[in-house]
């Protein structure tokens, strides 16, 4: 087994661990220091992977351009260390042409961002640092469809991103864009924060949801938030989808209509448990290709990961291929 660590470019490798340092407000970077030490004296389990690379990136487009050198240089497995925006900007480096570049390579993640909600729908639960690499040398894979939206840029062009987790439409969207602005960290308390300001100026749209393949045609209502969803969890571990499936090339829709503020607030245990979905004023639909739109063209945002692109009309398809994710 050999290692190489902050490589300018990337030589080939067995194994190659894209390492997001600010992940955590920075705390990654201190765990990944003790991290980097079991791979430097070889935890158990690691001689399995080979050839290691270790490449703590400085910017998404440094993590995106060095995982796509890696898989034309015939990497074998990509290991994502950070959280959910870190596993969102790794895949784009994976993917080329608008499917998986090499569907052979397997993905895996060391949950050690401030919100891990992807990483919830695997059951990555470890005891120790050493039990996590051990999982990542020799653990099972999962196949995982990879979603495609196609949104409207600011200047009317179109851009797409890739996703695992889900998409978020309407208030939680305006909730993503408080929290950035004010740049706080994506928790429990943040967002319940952030959603009882966001409230009082916010006006419920009309959404439009054209589905193909699946049990409705179309649907349209006044949204307060809609979540379009692969996996289950979102908002530090909520599941706001919690019949989802990540392997089931269907996209689980759940549109939350007419609740009041209080009601939302007084959901979180019901939240956390996905049986809110029963409530009045939610709906749940499923589709494997949806186009989403305003009728009014009221400029709605798309929000991925806390991430805000672009806004509505967007389209959610999924990948050709899907996506072979190390699990616990």
């Amino acid at each position: 087994m050999t290692i190489a660590d902050h490589s300018m470019g990337i030589e080939p490798c067995d194994t190659l661990f894209l390492v997001n340092p600010n992940a955590n407000e920075g705390k990654a970077r201190k765990i990944w220091e003790k991290l980097s030490q079991k791979i430097y004296t070889g935890a158990p389990g690691l001689n399995e992977m080979h050839t290691i690379r270790c490449v703590v990136t400085q910017s998404s487009e440094e993590a995106i351009s060095t995982c796509r050198d890696a898989v034309n240089t015939g990497v074998k497995k990509v290991i994502a260390v950070g959280g959910d925006g870190t596993i969102h900007t790794v895949i784009h480096g994976l993917i080329s042409n608008g499917d998986l570049t090499n569907p052979e390579i397997e993905f895996g993640i060391m949950p050690l961002g401030n919100c891990n909600d992807f990483s919830l729908n695997l059951n990555l639960k470890t005891k120790s640092l050493s039990e996590a690499l051990e999982q990542l040398a020799s653990g099972p894979t999962k196949p995982v469809d990879i979603g495609r939206v196609t949104y409207t840029r600011s200047n009317g062009d179109l851009g797409d991103e890739f996703f695992l987790n889900m998409v978020s439409i309407g208030l939680s969207a305006e909730v993503a864009n408080e929290l950035n602005t004010k740049k706080k960290k994506f928790t429990t308390f943040n967002y319940l924060k952030s959603l009882k300001k966001v409230w009082k100026d916010y006006h419920p749209p009309e959404i439009l949801f054209n589905f193909d393949q699946g049990a409705t045609e179309q649907f349209q209502c006044s949204v307060k938030t809609a979540v379009i969803a692969n996996g289950c969890f979102s908002c530090d571990g909520w599941k706001l989808a919690p019949d989802a499936l990540l392997d089931d090339r269907l996209f689980d829709i759940t549109v939350i209509e007419k609740m009041k503020l209080n009601d939302i607030l007084t959901l979180k245990g019901k939240t956390k448990k996905g049986s809110f979905v029963h409530n009045e004023g939610v709906t749940t639909l499923t589709a494997n290709k949806i186009r989403v739109s305003s009728p009014d063209q009221r400029n709605l945002t798309v929000e991925i990961n806390g991430y805000t692109p672009g806004s509505l009309p967007a389209t959610f398809e999924f990948l050709p291929n899907q996506l072979k994710v190390i699990t616990g």
